[in-house]
């Protein structure tokens, strides 16, 4: 879904917080030392553009911690002010956005201008084995489940998932297509690699949760199996779509990575809204930073920080 400023926020919402900065706070000064507590999802996409934002706070002044919490769970963080700002708000999975931006104490900060895209992903080579593919409805071939059968899963054939706690809705969207499949939800983002990484070795089909920026989806030459484009009456009218008794019969919704700040939060510290207003990323910097961590082996932080030093001319420029 495409992540827009108009959802939730005015832009007077934004130019009246960023008005009650003081005229230290324009020159680049913190306004509290208190610690601003961001959130990590244990999943590089979204840790690197954290730690980013992270980083220009911290080369403004501000102190900064991090804690790892459920992507879910951390948007009620937001509303709280447990974690008053999150730079990982995918537009792709628009409910826990909108729940927040719902109860009126959190801004709409924009986007990120990261471009993302969540989905049904398989290695091109499932073609051979699953003729018809990318169209959906090749995934209801007894061919084709018996190819993706596995001794756990059969008579199902078997679909590797994000883990428990991202938004997928993959069981939905089964549900309503009628697609007999097994949902394997894997333990991390490292598992779910693992098993793409393992199959495409063996040249073994595969079915799993594909996102993009991540390094996998790059590497990999594979496609996005295609639903019907996705509409809201999708998502709450059951005449809608080809299953006149099922909601959930479309695809998933492409979009870009949005910012969300907490209110009472912003008044207090407009100057950390200032730089979170500012803050943009390129689905490429991301991918790059996926692979130097997960594929490498690097230590996110130092990823990040890399980045910050490598783009001093871009950081600064938020900070203004």
């Amino acid at each position: 879904m495409k992540f827009s400023v108009s959802q939730g926020l005015t832009a007077s919402l934004i130019s009246g917080a960023l008005a009650l900065s003081s005229l230290s706070a324009w020159a680049g000064q913190a306004e509290s030392k208190d610690p601003i507590r961001l959130p990590l999802i244990n999943s590089s996409d979204f840790d690197f553009v954290s730690m980013v934002y992270g980083a220009a706070l911290k080369k403004a002044g501000y102190n900064v911690e991090f804690a790892t919490v459920d992507y879910t769970a951390h948007f009620q963080g937001v509303v709280t002010g447990d974690f008053p700002i999150t730079t990982g708000a995918w537009g792709t999975t628009p409910a826990p956005v909108q729940d927040a931006l719902s109860s009126g104490k959190v801004a709409d900060f924009g986007s990120t201008g990261i471009v993302v895209q969540e989905g049904w992903w398989y290695p091109k080579y499932m073609e051979s084995v699953c003729p018809g593919l990318p169209d959906y409805e090749a995934l209801k071939k007894p061919d084709c489940i018996k190819a993706l059968a596995t001794a756990e899963t059969a008579p199902k054939a078997r679909f590797v998932n994000a883990p428990a706690d991202w938004t997928t809705d993959v069981d939905k969207r089964a549900d309503a297509f009628g697609i007999d499949i097994e949902i394997i939800s894997a333990g991390s983002p490292v598992a779910l690699a693992a098993a793409i990484t393992g199959a495409e070795e063996k040249k073994e089909p595969i079915l799993a949760w594909g996102y993009a920026p991540y390094w996998l989806t790059t590497k990999y030459d594979g496609a996005w199996v295609e639903f019907p484009k996705a509409e809201d009456a999708c998502f709450t009218d059951p005449a809608w779509g080809t299953n006149p008794k099922a909601t959930w019969d479309c695809g998933y919704k492409s979009g870009t990575i949005g910012k969300l700040a907490n209110k009472e939060f912003i008044a207090k510290t407009p100057y950390a809204g200032s730089i979170l207003k500012a803050l943009t990323l390129s689905a490429d910097d991301v991918g790059r930073a996926t692979e130097e961590v997960d594929v490498k082996g690097r230590d996110m932080q130092e990823v990040a920080d890399e980045w910050v030093a490598n783009h001093a001319a871009t950081v600064d420029a938020w900070l203004k």
